[in-house]
């Protein structure tokens, strides 16, 4: 019998509506002499009851006008798949790459799943104090404010202000109306 197809864009929109965001922050990647890099970092975990791996996952969406541009988020983004980043943060096993989620010639998303430990708390304190330094020294990001996500409406319009490009406001509203619906049918 002939096993149907893998459809990857709708087995990772299946794994995004089992997660649920912990933050976000903003980041940088220089490229002198050309105009640095920015991009915003989705920051998330499977939702409570979630049966299966323990994990975060980090998805990276930016404006990559050109190949250049693409070329320079891989080379930063290459560093944390490897075992230098998982000893650096002795609670990852192993890091998952999801390949490129954008065909878009300008928008660019990249996912990593980070395997974690079993019994890991995945709070703020895992995420500034051991995560966020580890991604910064071996991807060489500079990174904004953390902004952590309650779903809450407040967090929802400090999020949207994080950044003014068109790209960022896109995917913020779309993540917005998701998490605001979200709240509305959990209460």
């Amino acid at each position: 019998m002939k096993t149907p197809p893998i459809d990857l864009l709708q087995g990772f929109v299946d794994a995004y509506q089992r997660e649920t965001t912990v933050a976000f922050f903003e980041f940088l990647i220089g490229r002198e002499p050309q105009e640095p890099i920015t991009g915003l970092c989705r920051v998330s975990k499977p939702k409570e009851g979630s049966l299966g791996w323990r994990y975060i996952s980090l998805t990276f969406m930016l404006d990559a006008p050109d190949e250049d541009a693409r070329a320079a988020v891989d080379a930063a983004l290459v560093g944390i798949g490897d075992d230098a980043f998982k000893a650096a943060v002795d609670a990852v096993m192993e890091v998952v790459v999801v390949p490129p989620l954008s065909a878009s010639s300008e928008n660019y998303v990249r996912q990593m799943d980070l395997m974690l430990e079993d019994g890991i708390d995945v709070g703020r304190q895992f995420i500034a104090e051991r995560l966020l330094p580890v991604l910064r020294r071996v991807a060489h990001l500079s990174t904004g404010e953390i902004v952590w996500w309650n779903g809450l409406a407040e967090e929802a319009r400090a999020v949207r202000a994080v950044s003014s490009s068109s790209f960022f406001r896109r995917v913020m509203d779309g993540l917005r109306k998701r998490f605001n619906r979200d709240a509305v049918h959990a209460g």
